[in-house]
């Protein structure tokens, strides 16, 4: 499905999260795929471990490859207050390209780069 003329096209989705459902129920769910087409993204070596439980989501490991680079971390949403909190654990990027905005060049990292947010 094309983008529409004029909007950009992003890689992850712009929705909205529906506390009230993450809330409601509890689930554990591991996925694995060899390759995910999303749009004009190819995601391949996929993995993931998602664990719901009373109004939390825990996404530990979230692993997956892009032409761009290899990205896996821990990624938590706390849904359990209004505002829900986004935590990421850990997250380790491989020879990903590093960018900003503005018209300056991309930086080439070729050594993981390593990065943790949280408590």
């Amino acid at each position: 499905m094309a983008a529409p003329k004029g909007k950009p096209t992003m890689l992850f989705p712009d929705a909205h999260l529906a506390t009230n459902r993450i809330r409601a129920m509890d689930a554990d769910l591991q996925f694995s795929a060899t390759s995910i087409e999303a749009g004009k993204v190819p995601f391949t070596h996929v993995a993931l471990h998602a664990k719901l439980q009373d109004g939390v989501l825990a996404l530990d490991p979230v692993q997956f490859e892009m032409p761009q680079g290899r990205l896996s971390g821990t990624i938590n949403i706390d849904a359990r207050e209004n505002i829900p909190r986004f935590e990421w654990m850990y997250v380790l990027a491989t020879s990903i390209w590093i960018s900003s905005r503005a018209q300056a060049p991309p930086v080439r990292r070729h050594s993981p780069a390593y990065c943790r947010r949280g408590p």
